[in-house]
């Protein structure tokens, strides 16, 4: 913010200072202990403007061009203090938006699924139980070096096993694998089961379940 220059009358400096509001250049005016009044420009750029506009108010501060600012002066700043409360009521704090956050208790399916799973891991010892894995997974399978071989044609499902589109869900193989997965059960499960029902969700992850199972497979 730079000083253009300098006014005896107060009513010239605010003259002077709606003309340059209403041309666009952002100003201020400060009264000194000498009674005389200081016009400052907010911006760099527009100094040399309005130092332009401050030597032909000078010599002619009666000038039309002048004397009609005020008005038009007071309806911009109207309209800024208008456009700044509509800024204001769209304005979210996100301090306060994030303590204000609906938590979702989880619902009877959601606990259960977690339970299930967590009953699971305990039973197949995160994978080390061959038996449970065997009857759980889309089919059965053997290991070997490095790879898994799947039994072709499922033929346990076309036998009527058909838990086993869904049941691989069940199966985690690592404490992190397990605890990442039931934390992002319990938060979207919950959502879900809170504002869609329980049984919405069921479809869902027997959907996504099955479809994600077969890609897999």
């Amino acid at each position: 913010m730079r000083a253009i220059g300098k006014l005896d009358e107060e009513q010239q400096a605010r003259t002077l200072a709606d003309y340059l509001l209403v041309e666009g250049i952002e100003n201020e005016i400060d009264g000194g202990a000498d009674r005389s009044w200081t016009i400052w420009v907010h911006y760099e750029d527009q100094i040399d403007s309005a130092r332009e506009i401050f030597d032909r108010f000078r010599r002619n501060p009666e000038g039309v061009e002048f004397s009609r600012a005020s008005s038009a002066a007071r309806d911009l700043q109207r309209r800024q203090k208008k456009k700044a409360a509509r800024a204001r009521t769209r304005y979210v704090d996100v301090r306060t938006t994030w303590s204000s956050v609906t938590v979702f208790r989880p619902g009877p399916l959601t606990l259960g699924f977690i339970g299930v799973s967590l009953a699971v891991a305990v039973l197949s010892r995160l994978g080390g139980n061959e038996e449970v894995l065997q009857n759980l997974a889309i089919t059965t399978h053997e290991f070997g070096g490095g790879y898994v071989r799947w039994a072709k044609g499922l033929r346990e499902i076309m036998g009527g096993e058909v838990w086993r589109l869904f049941t691989p869900i069940f199966l985690h193989f690592t404490i992190l694998h397990l605890v990442f997965n039931m934390l992002w059960l319990k938060d979207l499960g919950s959502m879900i089961e809170s504002r869609q029902g329980s049984w919405l969700l069921l479809a869902l992850i027997l959907v996504i379940a099955a479809l994600s199972n077969l890609g897999q497979y």
